[in-house]
C-alpha cells in the first residue's frame, strides 16, 4: 500500500510540473510513469505461467553433516522473469546455516537458476524439507502474486541414528542375560561340572571373553566374574519391539523430536550390544500397516535396518497396537518394546503374556506416569535403568 501511495504522489508531482512548468517533458514523464508499471505487471504475469520449481538433495545423510539443498527453478520462455520470491521450511532435525528462509531470486538470459540451501543434520530421524510459498512481484514491487498452481514435492531425509556404545555390565543386559542363562540350564543335561553347576565348566572372566557367557549367579557367590566354557547358543527368542505410536497432542516439538531419537537410537545401541556378544535379535515394527520383522546377527546388518527404520515417522494410528499385539501373542521368547508412550491397548492386551512363558521389558526415553509392570526408561548415555 506505502508503494501505490508513494506512486500516486509522484503521478501528481508530475502532473503538477506538467501545467505550470513544462508540459511536453511532463507528458512524456506521465506515459512513462504510466507505460512502466503496466509492462512490469505485464511481465509479472507472464512469469507466473513460464516458471517450474523443484527441490533436490542426497535421500540420506549421517549427523551433524552439511548438506546442500538444490532449489531448482527453470523458466519455459527466453523473456527475463520477475523477481521470483521462495520461503522454504525444514523440520527441526537440521540447524540452518543461514536465519533466512526466504530467498529472491531473477532469471535474465538463462533458463535455470539453482539456490543453494545449507542445512546440518542435528536430529536423526525422517526429517522433512519443503516449499512453504512461491511468490512472483514485478520489478517496481507493487504488485505481488503467490503462485498456488506450482506443486513442489517435500523432501524426506533420512537421518541416519547413531549407534553408541553401552555399558557391558549394564544392568539390564544383565537381567537379560539372567533370562538367557536361565533358560539354558533348563535345557541342558543333568550332568554335574566340577563347579557343582548343572551342564557346564567354568573359569575366570578374561578381558575379551563374551558377556553372554557369564555366570552372573556363581559370580555373586565367587565374588569374581566366571565364564561358562561350553559353546552352546541359547533357544530364547530375543525380540526387540519398535512402537511408533505418539501422542496427538505435540506441546514442543523439538522435545519431541528429542525422545523419538533416544527411543531409536537408545533401541539400535541395546541391539548392537547384544549382537558383539553373539546373540542374534529380532526386531519388529510396523510399516504402513504391516508387519516388518528381520533378524540381526551382526553390526552391519544394524546399520543397514537403522537407515530403513529412519525413513518411518511415528504417528498416532492406535491400530499399529492391534497388529503388534496379535504378533507377540503368537510368538514366546524375551520381547523388549520401545515405546514413545505407556499405551493401554498394547499393554493392557498383553497382560496374558506371561501365561504363555512371555517376558516382556517396556522401555521408554522419559519416566511414564505408569508405573506398572517391567518398566525401564532411557538414559542420557543411553543405558537403561528400572522405572520405580
Amino acid at each position: 500500500m506505502k508503494k501505490f501511495i508513494g506512486y500516486f504522489f509522484i503521478l501528481l508531482l508530475t502532473l503538477g510540473f506538467t501545467c505550470f512548468f513544462d508540459g511536453k517533458t511532463g507528458v512524456i514523464m506521465i506515459a512513462f510513469l504510466l507505460l512502466v508499471p503496466l509492462i512490469s505487471l505485464c511481465i509479472a504475469l507472464i512469469t507466473r505461467n513460464s516458471i517450474y520449481v523443484e527441490i533436490d538433495s542426497q535421500p540420506i545423510i549421517n549427523k551433524n553433516k552439511k548438506m546442500m539443498v538444490n532449489i531448482n527453478i527453470t523458466k519455459r520462455n527466453a523473456l527475463p522473469t520477475s523477481f521470483i520470491e521462495i520461503k522454504i521450511f525444514c523440520t527441526q532435525h537440521f540447524k540452518k546455516d543461514l536465519d533466512t528462509d526466504i530467498y529472491r531470486t531473477i532469471l535474465f538470459t538463462e533458463r535455470k537458476s539453482v539456490i543453494p540451501y545449507i542445512l546440518t543434520s542435528k536430529i536423526s530421524g525422517n526429517a522433512e524439507i519443503g516449499i512453504d510459498n512461491i511468490y512472483i512481484s514485478d520489478y517496481l514491487g507493487m504488485f505481488r502474486f503467490k503462485l498456488e498452481d506450482i506443486k513442489v514435492s517435500n523432501l524426506n531425509i533420512a537421518i541416519i541414528p547413531h549407534i553408541h556404545e553401552i555399558n557391558e555390565i549394564s544392568f539390564f543386559l544383565r537381567n537379560i542375560y539372567d533370562i538367557i542363562c536361565d533358560d539354558e540350564e533348563e535345557t541342558q543335561g543333568t550332568g554335574l561340572s566340577t563347579n557343582a553347576t548343572a551342564g557346564y565348566e567354568h573359569r575366570e572372566y578374561v578381558p575379551g571373553d563374551s558377556l553372554r557367557k557369564i555366570n552372573w549367579k556363581l559370580s555373586a557367590k565367587k565374588g569374581e566374574l566366571m565364564v561358562r566354557l561350553d559353546e552352546s547358543i541359547s533357544s530364547m527368542n530375543i525380540t526387540f519391539v519398535l512402537d511408533f505410536i505418539k501422542e496427538e497432542y505435540v506441546s514442543n516439538e523439538l522435545y519431541e523430536l528429542l525422545l523419538e531419537e533416544r527411543l531409536i537410537e537408545g533401541m539400535l545401541s541395546m541391539i548392537n550390544s547384544f549382537v558383539k556378544q553373539g546373540i542374534a535379535c529380532n526386531l519388529m515394527y510396523v510399516s504402513g500397516g504391516a508387519i516388518k520383522s528381520v533378524t540381526l546377527e551382526k553390526y552391519e546388518d544394524v546399520l543397514v535396518k537403522a537407515i530403513d527404520i529412519t525413513k518411518n515417522k511415528f504417528n498416532s494410528n492406535n491400530k499399529d497396537n492391534i497388529i503388534l499385539t496379535e504378533e507377540i501373542m503368537k510368538k514366546s521368547g524375551v520381547f523388549i518394546i520401545y515405546s514413545m508412550i505407556y499405551s493401554q491397548e498394547l499393554y493392557k492386551s498383553l497382560d496374558k503374556a506371561s501365561e504363555k512363558g512371555i517376558s516382556i521389558h517396556k522401555i521408554f526415553p522419559q519416566i511414564q506416569g505408569n508405573k506398572e509392570g517391567n518398566m525401564w526408561r532411557i538414559t542420557e548415555e543411553y543405558d537403561v535403568r528400572k522405572i520405580n
